[in-house]
């Protein structure tokens, strides 16, 4: 999505005092933001769920199931912010309400959609983030002369934010990140794109396509390198028989880590371990 084109336009912002949960899930129609202020809690998605504190802020992209669980001896306040990221529905109802499970199939689906740039669920802390949103509720709350729109020019300088944390620096640290994993955990045979992406608090497609901008390789891709790399190691370096080698490396079977072996390599584990001992290497 072009910068030109992000105009939001702002449905609704408040500050709820002593923000407190629902015992039940419930599906957003549009966009929300939540700052919290001096709150313990967290929030569910669907099988997810991230930890709120002071300062935390949670971005929603509509059809979102959620839940927030506030500790009841500090719920905190929160600042909740309604809109949509362009004016393509201001002809709509003011204020789109929240939906049960049991409410939906009335309801229908969202009346709003997200571009693909925001249509992750995003949850982090930053001051910068926090002054935007605040003042954006300032001006809808006083009202004054041009509120609304001042109020979506802090909407649209937080969704450029969001897009250039997204597109820069949290994939490369995503990366990384996997990478790390993929270095302590390599010979567990059970490591897979699902378990990787569930260990960072990632989608698995989302953190492949990561890879794949990066490294030019696909997280499943940079796993089997990895594997192959280190066996390569091991097997100049160690004394350990293929068997061994492929069972170090995190591969089931010796007779797949040979088939993935020669397909990298171009040779057989054995083929290598003795050309490379011939060579000195």
């Amino acid at each position: 999505m072009e910068l030109s084109q992000i105009a939001p336009l702002v449905r609704y912002a408040k500050l709820h005092k002593q923000f407190l949960h629902v015992d039940h899930y419930v599906t957003c129609r549009d966009c929300r933001l939540f700052f919290f202020r001096h709150a313990e809690g967290h929030i569910r998605l669907d099988g997810r769920q991230y930890k709120i504190g002071d300062g935390t802020v949670v971005f929603l992209p509509p059809n979102t199931r959620y839940r927030f669980v506030m500790n009841p001896k500090n719920p905190g306040d929160a600042y909740v912010i309604n809109f949509d990221i362009t004016q393509e529905n201001a002809h709509l109802s003011e204020k789109l309400l929240v939906a049960t499970d049991d409410e939906l199939p009335d309801i229908g689906p969202s009346i709003t959609q997200a571009p693909p740039e925001y249509s992750r669920v995003s949850v982090r802390t930053t001051t910068l983030t926090a002054d935007l949103l605040m003042r954006c509720i300032d001006e809808m709350m006083a009202k004054k002369p041009y509120y609304r729109e001042l109020a979506s020019s802090y909407i649209r300088a937080y969704l450029i934010e969001l897009q250039r944390d997204v597109t820069t620096v949290k994939p490369r640290l995503a990366v990384q990140n996997a990478q790390g994993v993929i270095a302590k955990h390599f010979d567990d045979p059970t490591l897979s794109n699902e378990s990787i992406a569930a260990m960072l608090g990632y989608h698995p497609y989302y953190l492949s396509k990561l890879f794949k901008d990066t490294l030019g390789l696909t997280l499943n891709q940079y796993l089997l390198r990895y594997r192959i790399q280190s066996a390569q190691f091991m097997l100049t370096h160690s004394g350990y028989d293929v068997e061994t080698v492929a069972w170090k490396c995190g591969f089931n079977s010796s007779a797949y880590f040979i088939k993935r072996f020669r397909e990298q390599v171009g040779m057989t584990p054995k083929r290598y371990a003795l050309s490379h001992t011939v060579m000195g290497i």
